[in-house]
């Protein structure tokens, strides 16, 4: 009785803590309440009928977070005894072993990995999936799970083996992480043919000023590859924009209620030509930059993004934290672009050879698409 009573108490807050993403979702209606009594009566012929006894606490453990994801397909509910792991793990400058995951189709899935770290030296390519963590499964888990596995071992020192699915689910191969390698957040720049090629793994304000020492003159065009970029701050976003494109630059981030939360940066106008790379593992602040630039006018080409724009933060509720989007961007329809992605403007299938959306971009930047069309 007691163990129900807990239940019941940590679901009625969690979902009342939803509102904040339910109201602009529209995924969770008043009905949301009768959902206490359905959790309720779940749990108790699960617990009678199953063949072998099932833990209250895995039963809850999966509905909160199912009920959780319904709105914000990245949220998660936390248990406390993983609270603070877990807050480690979201306020950390650079994710452990250089490693960033998302959840999608019940697995984590790579986003992005940072130059030089271990899981970059592991073979670990944005868009594979990982179905295990050390000795935990974490396939149909929620995300907690597997970030916090990652946290506790870097933190401990240990290294940690991975179990990968590649990106095409054509096989599934071990790896193994070694610890204090979370890899080099600084901007890339290359030439190619007349083109600078611009990869930028982290968009912060402070990697965004590095990239304006190595960025040429302005009367070379900018190829900005934006595949595989998670990492970053909109204050960050806005920089990079800003001096891409100049003038003005503004990233309106939604809340309940249609407030804002505007966060916006100014430079001198470049007259500088960009052209963005995007694909299923542009995310976060690399959605936020491509939005930011395609309102511009800036060329988006590739693939349609993740879909996570959102800014999370911790609310306490019975017995750990609910984590759910409080800020987010919308779409041309106001409703906020969680779970669904960003369409680029010149859609563009990968190739098995070469890189097709690059050469894209590239054809884009030096202008010689229109001249064929002349």
């Amino acid at each position: 009785m007691k163990h129900r009573t807990v239940f019941l108490a940590t679901s009625l807050t969690v979902v009342l803590g939803l509102g904040t993403v339910a109201a602009l979702s529209g995924k969770l209606t008043e009905g949301r309440y009768k959902a206490i009594g359905l959790f309720s009566q779940v749990v108790s012929l699960v617990r009678s009928s199953y063949v072998e006894e099932v833990p209250l606490e895995k039963l809850e453990e999966g509905a909160l977070n199912g009920l959780v994801s319904s709105a914000d397909p990245q949220g998660t509910w936390v248990p406390e005894a993983y609270a603070q792991e877990f807050r480690a793990y979201q306020h950390r400058p650079l994710p452990p072993f250089g490693l960033v995951l998302a959840i999608r189709s019940s697995y984590p899935v790579v986003l992005e990995v940072l130059p030089g770290s271990a899981a970059a030296e592991a073979g670990l390519r944005p868009g594979e999936l990982i179905e295990r963590i050390g000795d935990q499964p974490v396939r149909a888990r929620p995300p907690w799970r597997a970030f916090t596995a990652l946290e506790r071992a870097e933190r401990q020192g240990e290294a940690v083996a991975v179990d990968v699915i590649a990106h095409d689910l054509s096989g599934k191969r071990p790896v193994r992480l070694q610890p204090g390698k979370p890899g080099d957040p600084s901007p890339q720049v290359t030439l190619r043919e007349g083109v600078a090629v611009v990869r930028l793994p982290v968009v912060t304000q402070f990697q965004v000023a590095r990239l304006a020492g190595l960025l040429p003159s302005p009367d070379t065009p900018v190829v900005l590859d934006l595949r595989g970029t998670a990492l970053g701050d909109p204050e960050g976003v806005v920089e990079a924009a800003s001096l891409l494109l100049g003038g003005e630059v503004q990233l309106p981030l939604a809340a309940r209620g249609g407030s804002t939360k505007p966060v916006s940066a100014s430079k001198p106008p470049t007259g500088r030509k960009v052209v963005v790379c995007v694909d299923h593992t542009t995310a976060r602040a690399g959605e936020w930059l491509a939005f930011a630039l395609s309102q511009r006018g800036v060329a988006t080409v590739g693939m349609e993004t993740f879909g996570d724009t959102g800014l999370r933060v911790p609310t306490r509720v019975a017995d750990g934290e609910l984590w759910v989007a409080r800020h987010f961007l919308l779409n041309q329809e106001q409703k906020p672009i969680l779970g669904r992605g960003l369409k680029p403007t010149t859609p563009v299938r990968p190739s098995l050879e070469g890189d097709a959306i690059l050469e894209k971009a590239l054809e884009l930047a030096r202008g010689e698409e229109k001249a064929k069309a002349a």
